[in-house]
């Protein structure tokens, strides 16, 4: 039986790891947003510090949707958003997440121990 339900475009879904890949130069950016992607993705593009939009000033390849893949989503807290982030830029080692960018953010695993 099909879903009732109707998918969200890929542009309104929020709580989610996403990679960046440029299209002329295969530069590739690992983020997270709570956000719509649709509004990060506009940030990328008008902010002027982000790594996004310096690979976009070297390449001159516009920003768009396309570029953009969602690699997990979730509906859990930010702080849990945050270490898979951290996960996946460690496993896929994108060259435009700069660590200057962390160094305001710190990562604390907690466990519990019974």
């Amino acid at each position: 039986m099909p879903p009732l339900k109707p998918r969200v475009p890929k542009e309104l879904e929020s709580n989610l790891i996403y990679e960046y890949e440029c299209s002329r130069c295969q530069s590739t950016y690992v983020g997270k947003t709570v956000r719509h992607l649709r509004i990060r993705v506009k940030e990328h593009a008008r902010k002027e510090k982000e790594p996004i939009r310096k690979q976009y000033n070297i390449c001159k390849e516009k920003i768009t949707q396309d570029n953009f893949k969602i690699l997990y989503k979730t509906h859990r807290s930010n702080y849990y958003l945050m270490t898979i982030e951290a996960l996946f830029i460690r496993e896929k080692k994108p060259n435009l997440n700069t660590k200057d960018e962390f160094r305001d953010k710190e990562l604390q695993l907690k466990f519990l121990i019974e």
